[in-house]
C-alpha cells in the first residue's frame, strides 16, 4: 500500500485482473466443466497441424480463443456448457484482501473488462441479476444473448466439429446453433419476457448513463415478438454504443424496429430526408469521385462461385465490442451504432439512370478485384473439374463492363484431377476462355492471377499400402507438364499489366515450385517480367514492415498479436497477388 496508485494498478493488471477476451458470467467459476473441456481437447492443445510440440508460451496464446476470433476470424466451438475459452481464472482473491484494495480493484475489474452472458447456458441470466448496484454502475461493456440460434434459419450445425473448426454454413462469429427463434407462442414465452423485464429494469436503475456498450441478441420469429423484446429496452438511459439483433434474416420491418431502438438509446438524430440535391449538375469528374466512396468499391475481393453466383463477405467483426455474435444489418434483422463495414451489392445505383449506370459500371468493374471459383465439390470430390466457370462468369457480365475489368483472380482445381493436356475437354474449354479474355478485356490494363486450390488425388497404392509415392521425381515432372499446359494458351495475352501463377501447395514440388512459377510468369509477361517482379517484391516488403511495426498489446503490456513469430517455413506460402 506504500506504492503509488498507478503502480498498484499495474500490479493488479499483471495479476490477470484485466483480460483481452470477454468474461463469461455463466462459466467463469465453472472449474469442473472447464477442466472437462480441456481434457476433451488436450490433443489439440499439445500439438499443431505438423505434429510438432507447442511450447507453453504458444499454448497460452492458443487457449485465448478471442485472439483467434479477432485476428484470424475463426470461430471456436463452445462446449455444452458454453465454454470456449480457457484463460487463467480471474484473481478474485484480490477482492478479499482488504476494504481498501477491494475499492481499488472493483472499478478496474468491471470497467476495463468486457462481459457476456447467455440465457440458455449454465446459470442463465441469474448472475447478472445478482450483481449489486455498485458493480453494475462500473460495467462498460456487456453482451446479452436470450437465445443461441445459428445464423441460418432451420439449420442444425453438425454435432462433431473440431475445437478450432466452425460450422461451414454459418458466419465466422456464430456458435453451434441449437436454440429455436423466440416466439410469443412458445410455452415459456411469458417467463422469458418476465425475466427479460427484470434484467432491463435492473440495468436501467444502476448503469452509468453514456458509458455502457451493450449488445443484445434475441432471434425472433416475427415483428410482434421482436416488439416485445425491444419495449423493455426503451427504459434504459443513454448508451455509449448499442447493437441489437432481432432475427436471422434481414427482414426490413424488424430491421427498422432495431434501428429505431438504436437511435433512441444512443441519442442519435433520426435520419431526416434533406432537400433534393441536383447530383447530375455536378461535373462528371466530381460525380465519379463521389460514387467511388459508395459501396461500388468493396473493401475486400468480390467472390463468385460457379453455380452459386456472388458470395458476400460474412461478419465484419466490427458490429459488437465483444464479437459474441454478428449484428451486421446487411446479414440479419439487426442494427448497430458501431462501425459495421459489411459490403452489399449496390444494386440501386445501377437503376438510377442510364448515365449513372454507365458511371457505376466503370467504377465497379475497374476498382474491384474479382475472384472466380469453380463449383464447390465437397459432396462429390471425384467429379471432373469444370473449366468453363471463368467463361460463364465473363459471359454473364454486360458487354460494356468487360473492358473495365482490371483485376481478375482465377481459382482452379487441377492437381487432384490431372486432366489438363492436349485433346482433353478441360484444355479445350480453357483455350476458349483465354481466347474470350484476349478479345474482350483490355489486356494492357489487366492484372491476372491463377491459383490451383486443388490437392493431389490419392493413388490406389495409398489404400493398399498406407503410403503414397507422391514424392517421386516422376510425379514432379508430370505435374510440371500439367501446369505448362495450363499456362500455354496465355501466350496470346500480350502486354498484360501483371501476371501471377501459384501451383497447388499440397503438391510435391518442394523447392522446385517457386522457381517453376517464375518460369511460367516470365513466359507470359516477356520483357515486362522484371518490372512486375520488382513491384511485387516492393509491395510484399512494405506489407511485412507494416505488420512488424503494428503489434497489438494486451492490458498488461504483453504482445497479443501476432500470437508468435511467423515460422520461416511459411514464407513460401505468401500469395503474390497482383494489384
Amino acid at each position: 500500500m506504500d506504492l503509488p496508485p498507478v503502480v498498484r494498478r499495474s500490479v493488479y493488471i499483471a495479476a490477470g485482473l484485466v483480460r483481452v477476451c470477454p468474461i463469461s458470467l455463466n462459466t467463469e467459476g465453472a472449474y469442473a466443466q472447464r477442466a472437462e473441456y480441456l481434457e476433451e481437447n488436450k490433443d489439440w492443445w499439445l500439438f499443431d497441424e505438423g505434429n510438432r510440440f507447442v511450447d507453453m508460451e504458444q499454448l497460452s496464446a492458443m487457449r485465448c480463443y478471442y485472439r483467434h476470433k479477432r485476428f484470424y476470424k475463426m470461430a471456436i466451438n463452445a462446449s455444452s456448457h458454453g465454454i470456449d475459452c480457457l484463460c487463467i481464472p480471474l484473481p478474485s482473491a484480490l477482492l478479499r484482501v482488504s476494504r481498501t484494495i477491494y475499492n481499488e480493484v472493483l472499478p478496474i475489474l468491471y470497467s476495463e473488462n468486457q462481459f457476456r452472458i447467455y440465457r440458455t447456458y449454465y446459470g442463465g441470466l441469474s448472475s447478472l441479476l445478482m450483481l449489486n448496484p455498485a458493480t453494475l454502475h462500473f460495467i462498460t461493456s456487456i453482451s446479452i444473448q436470450l437465445n443461441n440460434c445459428s445464423c441460418i434459419p432451420n439449420h442444425q450445425c453438425p454435432d462433431q466439429l473440431g475445437v478450432e473448426t466452425c460450422c461451414p454454413e454459418c458466419h465466422a462469429t456464430c456458435r453451434i446453433g441449437r436454440d429455436l427463434p423466440f416466439s410469443l407462442e412458445q410455452s415459456d414465452s411469458l417467463a422469458v419476457i418476465s425475466e427479460w423485464k427484470r434484467v432491463t429494469a435492473r440495468l436501467a436503475l444502476n448503469i452509468c448513463p453514456g458509458k455502457l456498450k451493450l449488445s443484445v441478441v434475441c432471434d425472433t420469429i416475427d415483428y410482434a415478438t421482436a416488439k416485445q423484446i425491444t419495449k423493455p429496452l426503451l427504459e434504459l438511459p443513454h448508451l455509449s454504443e448499442f447493437s441489437i439483433r432481432l432475427g436471422q434474416l434481414p427482414d426490413a420491418s424488424v430491421k427498422n424496429l432495431a434501428q429505431d431502438v438504436v437511435y433512441q438509446l444512443t441519442a442519435q438524430a433520426e435520419h431526416n430526408p434533406r432537400p433534393f440535391f441536383n447530383f447530375s449538375a455536378l461535373p462528371a469528374e466530381v460525380q465519379t469521385q463521389i460514387l467511388a466512396y459508395t459501396d461500388l468499391v468493396s473493401l475486400d475481393s468480390i467472390t463468385w462461385i460457379h453455380k452459386t453466383n456472388l458470395e458476400f463477405i460474412s461478419c465484419c467483426l466490427q458490429c459488437t465490442s465483444t464479437l459474441e455474435t454478428c449484428c451486421c444489418p446487411p446479414l440479419h434483422a439487426a442494427y448497430t451504432s458501431m462501425a459495421c463495414c459489411c459490403w452489399v451489392m449496390p444494386s440501386a445505383l445501377f437503376l438510377v439512370s442510364r448515365k449513372v449506370r454507365d458511371q457505376a459500371l466503370e467504377i465497379f468493374f475497374s476498382r474491384n478485384r474479382f475472384e472466380i471459383w469453380p463449383e464447390r465439390r465437397e459432396d462429390e470430390p471425384r467429379l471432373q473439374p469444370d473449366s468453363t466457370h471463368v467463361l460463364e462468369f465473363l459471359q454473364a457480365l454486360p458487354a460494356v463492363a468487360l473492358r473495365y475489368i482490371r483485376s481478375l483472380h482465377i481459382k482452379v482445381r487441377l492437381l487432384e484431377y490431372q486432366v489438363v493436356g492436349p485433346g482433353t475437354e478441360f484444355q479445350s474449354n480453357w483455350n476458349t476462355t483465354i481466347d474470350f479474355i484476349s478479345r474482350n478485356l483490355e489486356i494492357p490494363q489487366l492484372c491476372l492471377s491463377i491459383q490451383d486450390v486443388g490437392g493431389r488425388a490419392m493413388r490406389i497404392s495409398y489404400y493398399t499400402t498406407g503410403y503414397t509415392d507422391a514424392e517421386s521425381a516422376e510425379d514432379d515432372e508430370f505435374e510440371w507438364q500439367l501446369y505448362q499446359h495450363l499456362a500455354a494458351p496465355l501466350a496470346v495475352l500480350k502486354g498484360l499489366r501483371d501476371f501471377a501463377i501459384r501451383f497447388s501447395r499440397s503438391g510435391s514440388f518442394g523447392r522446385f515450385h517457386a522457381e517453376r512459377e517464375r518460369i511460367l510468369e516470365r513466359r507470359v509477361l516477356g520483357d515486362a517480367y522484371h518490372d512486375a517482379v520488382r513491384a511485387k517484391e516492393k509491395a510484399r516488403e512494405e506489407g511485412r514492415v507494416v505488420e512488424e511495426e503494428t503489434p497489438v498489446y494486451g492490458p498488461d503490456g504483453t504482445q497479443i498479436w501476432p500470437l508468435w513469430p511467423r515460422p520461416p517455413w511459411l514464407a513460401d506460402y505468401d500469395l503474390q497477388i497482383p494489384c
